[in-house]
């Protein structure tokens, strides 16, 4: 094989194509329907695509059905608490917590990290006006369950994994045994979340406000069961990031007309990052670059 076939069958190749086409795909189909907010539905697949490097059916089901529980979830808690901020607010960040014990158990672990992202998504990024806050959290679950099920089927029509899969279902356990490990990854996210909270509500003019908490639960979740994972790894993508998506709305973004040179644009810089990114220990940093 030459280099170049070696390139494009290589499973970095595949996966950094497969995020680019799927965060296409999801902006694309989110404008057709004259969504509000399509950044929403190609945030979703960043932040879907952080756990795994392959595609098989049953992470494909786990996405879906996660998106589902998380979507009812956020519907039942905004339902029942529009006008008492305190309360969503902990509602919100108990269910999270609750997630994130689940995932200590990795039968399990990719379904309660959907469902408790799809939450954390969908319910802090509602703005602090509670009234119309159902009919908002109904299409931000729309747009969200649009860029998870895209990423699914993208996964599944190119190169998916061939592993058997002797169980794709997916095991709620019931056990009532407290695993302390699990017990401690639950209260660092818990803490940190909160102390997200706080920050973005007494700190006048916080960066992103109470959209960025949506992204500070989704990594926190994932952090706070890899106590392990140097944080410094994600110092420079961060950085990089905020730099390159400054130079990219002030310069390049005036100069595009048309969905097609925004696309073009995008699925380069989204190949580039989940290629640049692909390393295991490099998921969290590549999720932060892509959202």
């Amino acid at each position: 094989m030459t280099e170049t076939s070696i390139f494009f069958a290589s499973p970095r190749f595949r996966q950094a194509f497969r995020v680019a086409l799927a965060t296409i795909i999801a902006y694309w189909l989110a404008l057709s329907f004259d969504w509000p907010n399509p950044k929403w539905a190609a945030l979703a697949v960043a932040v879907v695509s952080l756990p795994s490097t392959g595609e098989s059916l049953k992470k494909g089901r786990q996405r879906l059905m996660g998106t589902l529980v998380g979507a009812v979830v956020t519907l039942v808690i905004v339902s029942l608490f529009p006008q008492d901020r305190w309360t969503f607010l902990f509602c919100i960040s108990a269910w999270l917590a609750f997630c994130t014990y689940k995932m200590g158990d990795p039968r399990e672990s990719y379904f309660w990290y959907v469902s408790g992202f799809v939450v954390a998504i969908v319910a802090t990024n509602m703005g602090s006006d509670l009234r119309d806050a159902f009919e908002i959290a109904v299409i931000r679950s729309l747009e969200t369950g649009l860029g998870v099920a895209v990423y699914s089927v993208v996964g599944l029509l190119l190169w998916p994994d061939k592993e058997a899969q002797p169980n794709s279902s997916i095991q709620i356990t019931t056990g009532t045994t407290v695993d302390l490990d699990r017990l401690a990854a639950t209260a660092r996210f818990f803490v940190t979340f909160w102390l997200g909270i706080f920050f973005v509500l007494y700190i006048p003019g916080f960066p992103g406000g109470m959209k960025y908490l949506g992204l500070l639960a989704s990594f926190s979740m994932q952090l706070s069961n890899m106590p392990q994972y140097p944080v410094s790894l994600l110092y420079r993508p961060v950085a990089v990031s905020l730099v390159f998506a400054s130079l990219f709305y002030m310069f390049l973004m005036p100069q595009l007309e048309g969905f097609l040179p925004l696309a073009v644009a995008v699925f380069a810089v989204t190949f580039y990052i989940a290629y640049r990114y692909y390393e295991p220990q490099k998921v969290i940093a590549r999720s932060i670059g892509l959202a």
